[in-house]
């Protein structure tokens, strides 16, 4: 593997997702529904007297703006594999000195990264809109640490993600088949709920991790990642394994989507 040619496959899929027209009205709606509950929802919060209430403001939010992330995730991991296997666009990288594994590792680093950079846009943007109508935080330290971890626990349930449904089209070639059982999978993931029905394979699912990340041991409302009275070391500790088992999923779908990639024998 050459780190090199990684570098550079991420660099482009990074700058050819970021200008994409699709994705920069996404942005927008986010950063206009992060102005909406910073505007009109923060002033419910005041009666919260045993907790910092500037960390409930991330719930108002919360629902919509993972529900979009994760949408936006999965047709950009699509795609990525999907658009490019059908246009032939793939055929071009690897006439050069690429392994396969670099294209999909560069694919990956560079969703990710525009992910993770989407993210804490959205959410710092979420942040001063809350500073500007409501308050500021009674600690600014403990509200770092949770919003830095905020975001990383989002980003990170994008990126398994992309992980999936890169796998997805890797695997069928046919743009619109692959899209297709995407959009199933939001669908009946989203708006069915399936993780329901999986009993304790639910665990696997992104969503139901993303759930136990922010909310390990589940004490109620709010989670524990936004409630001050729980000490934010005590959350990380308790959210840690299933932190350590989103990184695992990534990983392994990585590999087998290297694997697969590998041996198919067209592009």
């Amino acid at each position: 593997m050459s780190f090199n040619s990684v570098f550079l496959v991420a660099k482009n899929e990074f700058y050819r997702t970021i200008w994409h027209p699709v994705v920069i009205i996404v942005g927008i709606i986010v950063l206009f529904l992060a102005f909406v509950y910073g505007y009109g929802n923060t002033a419910t919060f005041e009666s919260y007297d045993e907790m910092d209430a500037f960390l409930l403001c991330y719930c108002q939010s919360e629902y919509r703006i993972l529900l979009i992330c994760s949408i936006m995730a999965a047709f950009l991991g699509v795609l990525s594999m999907a658009r490019d296997r059908w246009e032939h666009s793939v055929d071009v990288l690897l006439v050069k000195p690429l392994y396969r594994r670099d294209v999909i590792l560069g694919k990956f680093i560079g969703l990710s990264g525009y992910i993770y950079v989407f993210v804490s846009v959205a959410l710092v943007f979420s942040t001063l809109m809350f500073m500007l109508f409501f308050r500021e935080p009674l600690s600014y330290i403990d509200l770092l640490c949770r919003l830095l971890s905020y975001i990383f626990i989002l980003s990170l349930e994008c990126s398994l993600i992309v992980a999936l449904t890169m796998l997805v089209g890797t695997l069928l070639k046919n743009v619109i088949g692959a899209v297709s059982v995407v959009v199933v999978y939001v669908y009946a993931d989203w708006f069915r709920y399936i993780v329901q029905y999986m009993g304790g394979l639910s665990i696997i699912m992104p969503r139901m991790l993303y759930h136990k990340m922010a909310d390990p041991v589940s004490r109620g409302y709010p989670q524990e990642l936004f409630n001050t009275l729980i000490p934010f070391t005590t959350w990380l500790n308790e959210a840690m394994p299933y932190i350590l088992l989103t990184l695992f999923e990534i990983i392994l779908l990585i590999l087998i989507n290297c694997f697969i990639f590998a041996r198919l024998d067209d592009s």
